[in-house]
């Protein structure tokens, strides 16, 4: 196997990418650097070093690579040998030889089941993350936090990794977010308003929902782009949000204030879902112009009722 061959291995990716996590670890858990900020500086400083020292705007690795990877089936073929297609329909089925063939499966099962696997194990964590804490005790929550700052950068290196599988070429990134359709999931997923415990698990378990629907909404709603991302993915997000405060604000808000908060959430979830059925308006510009204006005004209502609460809610507390 070549240098760039051995470069790109599994082993040799993940460490990377714990390298990397490691690093943003370091500058939250001890510089104190909020954990947006210091994910935007790790991934930007990755990005203008990697444009700097690569050439071209993509690194490609050999064919065979990942040839060992690739997942093997048995299959047993009727040979034409002996007569083949000119046996008369009377000859017996079993006199015609049958050849066994090992056929390679394509790069995309391997991805699947990859993918499926790096998600359940996620999963378990999650899921077995009380009872990791009852056996263990109370654990030191700067080392937990750089431990899951690590393991973060580990998985990001995992999923690109797969693309690799499929292209035989890793992109030098030209952004720090080249796919918004990423966001939107997990601001979808993410349960701004789940309160309590378990509120992880059900965002990952949300987490293939979100994606799937900001998929098709990325398809769907309409093809408009801005500096290479898609227009009504980033109306999707900022409508996300504001449902977020919304229900957020429907499910822990004042009691007083409990049924203009519902209210609210009722019109931008609502006027979201009205925006995004514009989509089976089919070629009927007419109609999909008419339930956008709709979507967003009705959104449109909501979020300044959300917006205005929140505004009189903070001027009682500054009051008292």
């Amino acid at each position: 196997m070549s240098v760039s061959g051995r470069f790109w291995r599994w082993r040799g990716v993940l460490r990377r990418g714990g390298g990397a996590g490691a690093i943003n670890a370091l500058l939250v858990v001890r510089l104190r650097v909020p954990s947006v900020f210091a994910t935007v500086g790790v991934a930007l400083a990755l990005m203008w070093s990697l444009q700097l020292f690569v050439h071209g705007r993509s690194v490609v690795v050999p064919d065979d690579t990942f040839a060992s990877w690739r997942l093997v089936t048995t299959v047993s073929v009727e040979s034409e040998g002996q007569g083949g297609s000119d046996l008369p329909e009377t000859q017996p089925a079993q006199t015609r030889p049958v050849v066994t063939e090992t056929v390679g499966m394509p790069f995309s099962v391997t991805r699947k089941l990859l993918v499926a696997a790096i998600y359940a194990l996620i999963m378990l964590v999650l899921v077995q993350g009380q009872l990791i804490r009852r056996r263990f005790g109370r654990l030191n929550q700067r080392r937990v936090l750089f431990a899951v700052l690590c393991a973060s950068g580990i998985l990001a290196a995992a999923g690109g990794s797969l693309w690799v599988l499929d292209h035989a070429a890793a992109p030098v990134p030209t952004r720090p977010i080249g796919d918004l359709r990423v966001v939107s999931a997990a601001i979808l997923a993410g349960g701004a308003f789940f309160c309590g415990r378990g509120r992880a698990p059900l965002a990952a378990v949300w987490l293939l929902a979100g994606f799937l629907i900001s998929s098709i909404w990325r398809l769907e709603v309409w093809t408009y782009t801005a500096s290479g991302y898609s227009v009504q993915i980033i109306v999707l997000i900022l409508m996300t949000l504001i449902v977020h405060a919304a229900l957020a604000g429907a499910i822990t808000g004042p009691r007083r204030a409990k049924a203009d908060s519902i209210a609210w959430a009722v019109l931008t979830s609502g006027g979201m879902l009205v925006f995004a059925a514009a989509a089976a308006a089919g070629a009927r510009p007419p109609v999909r112009g008419l339930l956008h204006i709709c979507g967003a005004g009705v959104w449109a209502i909501g979020t300044a009722g959300v917006l205005l609460s929140r505004a009189v809610i903070a001027s009682r507390s500054a009051a008292r």
